[in-house]
């Protein structure tokens, strides 16, 4: 072997040997900071909590005559309703009106089990969990662009765990073969999927870290509290920032906000037939379930079609007739209150507090709770 050929062969090993202990250092960075971040603070570290969390419930309900009521969505569920309040004003009926008629004849936990990004397919996974809670009652928050098409890759990978533990969901027609492909990825396949989650961290992670020296909880609170017990699953999510009327309205076409409001459609759409799993199998167990369409920041409003938001609304209103829901819809509730969202869709503190009081209010009016 000549000297020049030598060269070139070394030039290749070393190559080589360098792509090698680039690949192992991505995959031990990758497991160690990466996934064990995303796993916190991601969907996957929410449902797992919530999972966990379900798993203990049978220590929990010894000795508590209590009814249940379940909280569950995305984002604006775990932002929107604060579940300690909604239990202490429930108490505070009751102290305050025992010799009265209108006081309340039966106690109520509360469990928020929202999953912050999640959607309805996401969230129909958990179905055997809530039942599980046997809940009086289950309250599910939704949003005018909820039903906006498949389950994407992000979600089918945060959840791979628990959609592969329940075969029987996995089974069902709306759960397409693409979500059963990216399922079965393996580990390369899975780590170089999070690999757009090194920026995310790079980004996200000195904030994250630094949140405790102040007030409001982080998101790693939130997805990493104690699960033991109702005090960490509850904690609610403060969205702090106040976003201007300009910033909120930008972000409608940045993020395809608009496309998704006004260009949904309901045929063949999973996310709608998961829904619709997850109210048949409450309505089998016999379980009330109220949905809830939140209240949307009047920009949003304003580009809203009201032509789509009718189809939307009759949708809704015919299932809840099939399934045997109460659809609450209260989506122009705060039209003259900017103040209280943080953005189009999440309430600030007051807001939240605001709304957590008048919808206990409603159910009781209802005799939802009793």
């Amino acid at each position: 072997m000549n000297k020049n050929n030598k060269q070139v062969l070394l030039l290749l090993l070393g190559i080589l040997i360098s792509g090698v202990l680039a690949l192992g250092l991505y995959l031990l960075l990758e497991q160690i900071i990466t996934t064990q971040y995303v796993d916190r603070v991601g969907i996957e570290g929410r449902s797992v909590s919530i999972d966990k969390f379900c798993n203990k419930y049978d220590d929990q309900k010894n000795g508590n005559s209590s009814k249940i009521i379940l909280l569950v969505g995305s984002s604006n569920t775990n932002s929107n309703i604060n579940a300690t309040l909604m239990m202490q004003y429930l108490v505070n009926i009751t102290e305050s009106n025992k010799s009265r008629k209108s006081s309340l004849s039966n106690s109520y936990t509360i469990y928020n089990l929202a999953i912050t990004g999640s959607d309805p397919i996401a969230q129909s996974v958990f179905i055997d969990c809530y039942i599980k809670f046997h809940p009086s009652l289950v309250i599910m928050g939704v949003n005018q662009y909820s039903f906006n098409g498949d389950i994407n890759s992000d979600m089918v990978l945060a959840l791979s765990k628990r959609l592969n533990a329940n075969k029987e969901y996995i089974n069902q027609p709306f759960i397409s073969l693409g979500t059963k492909e990216v399922l079965n990825y393996n580990f390369l396949q899975k780590a170089y999927y999070k690999r757009k989650y090194f920026i995310q961290l790079v980004i996200i992670g000195p904030y994250q870290l630094l949140r405790p020296f102040t007030h409001a909880p982080s998101l790693l609170d939130v997805y990493t509290s104690n699960v033991d017990g109702v005090g960490g699953i509850n904690i609610p999510y403060d969205y702090e920032i106040i976003h201007s009327t300009a910033e909120i309205e930008r972000s409608l076409y940045e993020d395809n906000i608009l496309t998704n409001l006004n260009n949904i459609s309901f045929n063949n759409n999973s996310e709608l037939q998961s829904f619709e799993y997850l109210a048949k199998s409450l309505k089998s167990h016999n379980i009330s379930l109220i949905v809830i369409n939140y209240p949307m920041h009047s920009i949003l409003l304003k580009h809203m079609d009201e032509e789509r938001a009718s189809v939307y609304a009759d949708y809704m209103n015919n299932d809840a007739t099939k399934y045997g829901f109460e659809y609450m819809d209260l989506k122009y509730l705060y039209v003259t209150n900017d103040s209280y969202f943080s953005d189009k869709l999440h309430l600030t503190f007051n807001g939240r507090n605001d709304f957590t009081v008048l919808i206990t209010n409603e159910l009781i009016n209802k005799g939802s709770i009793n």
